[in-house]
């Protein structure tokens, strides 16, 4: 998924909530385009917050995705307590209009049998391929 295509889709998911939805619920802070992507396409995955957390890594569970890293941005000087409870809100606030949005396919990359060969830029990853997805969003 491109970076026009990541902003197009918060901006649709944007356009369907409510202004309040928007800001924390005291007001004080707006999301970010990262908190509502990753908040988005987990909910549109999810089907209840329990499974929202498992799969984000939401709760320090699972492995550091850039989906977890997209729940946290901007977390700022909020308590995890205060902040875990406001994406909590974001979450239930989406799955209200869930039903008006469509999730981006999912491309697999092709696995290589003999890497090296092909394109030098997939060769083998480091220590961090953990990060790495076989998924590629597409829109």
């Amino acid at each position: 998924m491109s970076l026009a295509e990541k902003m197009a889709f918060v901006a649709d998911v944007r356009s369907k909530l409510p202004p309040e939805a928007l800001k924390t619920s005291d007001g004080q802070h707006a999301y970010s385009e990262e908190n509502f992507l990753a908040v988005a396409l987990l909910t549109l995955v999810a089907d209840n917050k329990d499974e929202f957390g498992h799969i984000g890594g939401f709760y320090g569970t699972g492995y550091r995705s850039e989906l977890r890293r997209g729940l946290y941005h901007g977390k700022r000087d909020i308590p995890n307590r205060d902040w875990q409870r406001e994406i909590r809100r974001l979450h239930h606030l989406i799955k209200l209009v869930s039903s008006e949005l469509k999730l981006p396919e999912l491309r697999e990359y092709p696995h290589r049998e003999n890497p090296g060969q092909e394109n030098a830029q997939l060769e083998a990853v480091g220590s961090d391929a953990w990060m790495e997805s076989k998924y590629e969003l597409a829109y």
